[in-house]
């Protein structure tokens, strides 16, 4: 009984549907068809109206979906842009030792540099491997 009823709560529009068609056959039967043709819009817009909430419910399940693989490539698109950073700051420590090689730059400047390009080596890497940032 209660699947049944479970059932009626959930199809209600179908149920509408077939009473207003049984008041159509009905009608057709007792007072003719010029009656029961003022049912027939009715029936269509509760078929109308069941089918568009069945539509409106995959769509909505195919927004929750789009939702969450969104989230992933938003998380997917932060690592990536955490990766560019962390090759970079990699790329500005050689440079920075080409610099003191060519002599372009003092060793206070080097130092200074290489300190904080290692700080900022060891941020991304722990930020990338989600460790203490």
């Amino acid at each position: 009984m209660k699947k049944i009823l479970s059932w009626c709560g959930s199809h209600t529009e179908l149920l509408c549907a077939f009473f207003l068609l049984g008041c159509c056959i009905s009608s057709a039967v007792k007072d003719g068809w010029s009656a029961a043709i003022l049912f027939l819009p009715f029936i269509a817009m509760w078929i109308f109206v069941h089918r568009l909430q069945k539509e409106i419910f995959r769509i909505t399940k195919k927004n929750k979906e789009l939702n969450e693989t969104k989230k992933k490539l938003e998380k997917a698109c932060k690592r990536t842009e955490d990766l560019k950073t962390l090759i970079y700051y990699r790329y500005l420590l050689a440079k920075n030792d080409v610099d003191l090689c060519k002599k372009k730059i003092d060793c206070n400047a080097y130092l200074y540099e290489r300190r904080h390009c290692e700080e900022m080596i060891e941020f991304y890497l722990k930020k990338i491997w989600n460790k203490d940032v």
